[in-house]
């Protein structure tokens, strides 16, 4: 059986990390990564792509995460050439970020939900280590509830 390859949308503006990430979880697990360094680029790529899963830096050039996820769940109403599988549940939301878990509060929306936060003041390969085991629980309860 083959398995399906993982979209993932990575929101960072460190790029250097973020293609370190990329090319991390590319290369352990069958997935494709894009990444967006700004919040505006990333709401285009959404509204031309789906994505399995966003991994979201919370402290943001212009918006922070959380304004970045509710301008997408607003805009998805008005774009009409929305990828339809935008609709058919909500898309898991990892917020990478270097301020705490208390400060990164995820708002409720009809397209995103929230599935963890990890600290990017942890050793790298504990960050590609906590993704890739966030992004492989969600993919199981998927395949469970498929």
């Amino acid at each position: 059986m083959t398995r399906n390859t993982t979209k993932i949308l990575m929101i960072e503006d460190d790029i250097e990390m973020a293609q370190i990430i990329k090319s991390a979880l590319e290369q352990t697990m069958p997935c494709t990564v894009r990444i967006a360094p700004e919040p505006f680029e990333a709401l285009n790529l959404m509204s031309d792509h789906f994505y399995d899963f966003i991994i979201l830096d919370w402290q943001l050039p212009f918006l922070n995460g959380n304004e970045t996820i509710e301008t997408a769940d607003r805009s998805f109403k008005y774009e009409p050439r929305l990828p339809v599988k935008w609709d058919t549940g909500k898309v898991p939301v990892i917020i990478l970020s270097a301020s705490a878990e208390s400060q990164c509060h995820l708002e409720k929306t009809n397209h995103f939900k929230y599935s963890g936060h990890i600290s990017k003041q942890q050793p790298l390969r504990n960050i590609l280590f906590s993704l890739a085991e966030i992004v492989e629980n969600e993919n199981s309860l998927l395949r469970k509830s498929a």
